[in-house]
């Protein structure tokens, strides 16, 4: 998972980082090109806290808070607001989009503003 953005601010398996681009990946966390101690759990849960404007996951993300910016994932997003574009390679289940999301199989929300595409293959 990378998390970008200004003085981010967020929580990791219930540690706090801060900085400019934030890498959770293998059971390490890299702050802004810095080695953080290590994750203990497989599952990585994350806590938005602040001025986070873009998230990139090859896995499912599930963010406790709001994003200001765009999401991207592999698998599923679930999410509370965000204020940018959503993609998942199957769901999307958010509170508020403010952009276009954009999923393989389903999509759950109660405000999409911008476009809402679902590619589901028919066999």
């Amino acid at each position: 998972m990378r998390i970008f953005g200004k003085n981010s601010k967020v929580v990791i398996n219930e540690k706090t980082y801060t900085g400019d681009s934030i890498i959770a990946n293998n059971n390490e966390v890299i702050v802004d090109g810095v080695l953080q101690n290590g994750i203990d759990d497989r599952k990585i849960e994350v806590q938005i806290l602040c001025n986070v404007d873009k998230i990139i996951s090859d896995e499912s993300i599930y963010i406790n808070g709001n994003v200001e910016g765009n999401v991207e994932a592999g698998t599923s997003v679930n999410c509370d607001d965000i204020k940018g574009n959503v993609e998942a390679g199957t769901s999307v289940n958010c509170d508020n989009i403010y952009g276009d999301a954009s999923a393989g199989t389903s999509i759950n929300c109660d405000v999409i503003k911008g476009n809402a595409t679902v590619n589901t293959i028919i066999r």
